[in-house]
C-alpha cells in the first residue's frame, strides 16, 4: 500500500456544519515553534491531530470511489485547564481529567478511537472559508463508526519519526516541523535553547 498524506484540505472540501461521526487517524507532533498571540511573538509546542468522518465522503478524482473527508487541527500541546486540547480528549474519552491525570495523559491513545465531533465553518478575513472542531463526546449507544479508510499514523521525534511519511506531509507542515527545535535536535542541528510557553488557549 502507497503511504499518502490525506488530501482533502488542499481540495478545499469542507465536512458540512453539524455534528458527525468520526475517528481519529493521524498524529503529528509538529514541535517547538514560533508563533503569535494576541499580536505577540510567542513559542508554541503544537500537536496537529487529523480526523476521518466515514459519513461524510467525496470523490477526489474522477473515476474513482468517494472516500471520506478528513479534517485536521493543530492544538497546543497543553492539558491546562483553560487549553482547547483538554475539553478534546476528555470529550473523546468520555470522562473528565483531574489535572494530574491529564498532565500524564497520553495523546498517542487518541490514534484509531472513534468519536463524535461537532463541527462549524467560519470565514478567514480574506473570505476564505474553513472547517474547524467546536466540540467533542464520545459515541451515542448503538452508534458504530465504520473501520478507517486511511492507515493510522503517529510522527513524534522519539520512536516514531517515519522519514518516509514525513515526506509526504504537504510543505506547509513540514516546513514548520523543520523549524522545531525537536526536528533540529533530531538532525543534529545546533538551535539556540528556548523553554515552550504553556499557553492555556
Amino acid at each position: 500500500m502507497t503511504l499518502t498524506a490525506p488530501k482533502s484540505e488542499s481540495k478545499r472540501v469542507l465536512v458540512p456544519q453539524g455534528t458527525h461521526i468520526a475517528r481519529c487517524i493521524n498524529l503529528i507532533h509538529v514541535g517547538t515553534v514560533a508563533g503569535e498571540y494576541m499580536g505577540q511573538a510567542k513559542i508554541f509546542n503544537k500537536m496537529r491531530l487529523t480526523f476521518e468522518f466515514p459519513e461524510e465522503t467525496h470523490v477526489f478524482t474522477e473515476g474513482e470511489d468517494a472516500k471520506p473527508i478528513v479534517l485536521s487541527q493543530e492544538y497546543t500541546l497543553s492539558m491546562a485547564p483553560k487549553a482547547k486540547l483538554r475539553p478534546l480528549v476528555e470529550g473523546m474519552i468520555g470522562t473528565s481529567l483531574n489535572d494530574d491525570e491529564a498532565t500524564h495523559f497520553d495523546h498517542e491513545t487518541l490514534v484509531g478511537m472513534p468519536c463524535l465531533l461537532s463541527v462549524i465553518q467560519r470565514t478567514s478575513k480574506k473570505g476564505t472559508k474553513y472547517a474547524v472542531i467546536s466540540s467533542a463526546s464520545p459515541l451515542m449507544k448503538g452508534q458504530v463508526c465504520k473501520e478507517a479508510f486511511n492507515p493510522y499514523k503517529i510522527l513524534n521525534y522519539t520512536d516514531k519519526f517515519d522519514e518516509a511519511y514525513f515526506n509526504t506531509l504537504p510543505d506547509f507542515i513540514k516546513s514548520a516541523m523543520m523549524t522545531s527545535k525537536e526536528y533540529k535536535a533530531l538532525k543534529g542541528i545546533e538551535t539556540d535553547e528556548i523553554d515552550p510557553l504553556d499557553i492555556p488557549f
